[in-house]
């Protein structure tokens, strides 16, 4: 994962229950750009309003 930095707090783990992905689940919990080339993950990412950049 990009974010060896943050650790996933209550809200992360929330969202990581509902979408299975710890990336999406850290950017949403920061408010963050997810940078991926994984289709899967964008669209993930959409399902939550998250901005994504290849």
């Amino acid at each position: 994962t990009s974010f060896g930095i943050a650790d996933i707090n209550e809200k992360g783990e929330k969202i990581m229950e509902e979408c299975n992905d710890k990336d999406v689940a850290l950017a949403k919990q920061l408010n963050a750009v997810l940078l991926t080339h994984n289709e899967n993950k964008v669209n993930i990412a959409k399902k939550y309003n998250l901005k994504t950049s290849p």
